[in-house]
């Protein structure tokens, strides 16, 4: 498997190390010191992470500390991805969201929310599944369909929880066609209504989501198309035998 390449290795650490001098950097990532300042060139020039100023050192000289910008986070993200290292990633879920909480206020600020939920790892899956299409339009100025500007986290983040509550539909009917009588879907059932009680009961996200639904003029028809699916499956007969003559919803 192909190595991270020096300006990765930098994008990862920052996206687990928060704020960073180029020292810091050398020393964590052991790159030399001449890979660091040819990797934070590049990045700057991507805009992928900014520094501002710390000080200045014994020597006088001014110190900076570097942090990724939001199209810099989801660099970072794909970067393993792309290695096929989704799993570490994933292991390392809750630290990215402390560290990236004021990048993505609207997602990994309300990480505690996703977490009482159990919903944390079926989003933070979604938002890396949404990463890499992200990453060919930011590396490629031309294909870019929108202003990467200061909306962009909650664009994204938008985003995320709208590809989450669309699919719901489909994964109730494939989830129930596969197990109709055990406990797989009933389970999956009542993370269905966690998604979107998480997502409807807090103020912020649920406005986020009920604009663009009513942009699209589509308000309440995701959560009324997912309630009817969970009324009618929780409904169905639990066995061949079971609930002749009934309605099944």
């Amino acid at each position: 498997m192909r190595p991270l390449t020096s300006p990765n290795k930098v994008l990862m650490l920052l996206m687990l190390e928060r704020e960073l001098n180029k020292y810091q950097i050398a020393l964590k990532t052991k790159l030399s010191h001449s890979r660091v300042y040819e990797s934070i060139k590049i990045l700057e020039k991507k805009k992928f992470i900014v520094g501002k100023s710390a000080g200045k050192a014994r020597t006088g000289l001014k110190i900076k500390k570097y942090s990724l910008t939001p199209i810099g986070l989801i660099a970072a993200i794909t970067a393993p991805q792309q290695l096929g290292e989704f799993d570490l990633l994933n292991k390392k879920r809750d630290q990215i969201a402390s560290n990236n909480a004021e990048l993505f206020p609207l997602f990994f600020g309300k990480w505690d929310i996703f977490k009482k939920h159990s919903i944390d790892e079926w989003l933070f899956y979604t938002f890396c599944s949404l990463t890499e299409e992200d990453y060919y339009k930011i590396s490629n100025p031309r294909v870019i369909s929108y202003e990467i500007g200061p909306s962009y986290s909650n664009s994204f983040s938008l985003r995320v929880f709208m590809e989450l509550l669309e699919s719901l539909p489909r994964f109730i009917r494939v989830a129930y066609r596969a197990d109709r009588t055990g406990q797989t879907f009933k389970s999956f059932v009542i993370d269905n209504r966690k998604v979107f009680e998480a997502l409807s009961n807090d103020s912020d996200i649920r406005k986020l989501i009920f604009e663009e639904l009513a942009r699209r003029k589509e308000a309440s028809t995701i959560h009324d198309k997912i309630e009817k699916l969970i009324l009618k499956f929780s409904r169905a007969p639990q066995s061949r035998g079971e609930g002749k003559g009934k309605e099944r919803g």
